[in-house]
């Protein structure tokens, strides 16, 4: 149970600090569709290798 809360409190803490980071420079970038379409998109790559790691470690 620590295993999985700990897994999941760093994958919202990397949510966040990608959504943090996505609206914080959208305006500094050129074109900010690029941070807020490709920085969720990452993310949710992030989040489903961090689940996928995880089951595989557990099995």
């Amino acid at each position: 149970m620590t295993r999985s809360l700990t897994l999941g409190t760093s994958v919202v803490l990397l949510f966040a600090s990608l959504m943090v980071s996505a609206v914080l420079f959208g305006d500094l970038l050129p074109n900010h569709w690029i941070a807020f379409v490709l920085l969720p998109i990452i993310a949710g790559l992030l989040y489903y290798g961090a689940l996928t790691a995880y089951y595989y470690s557990n099995n």
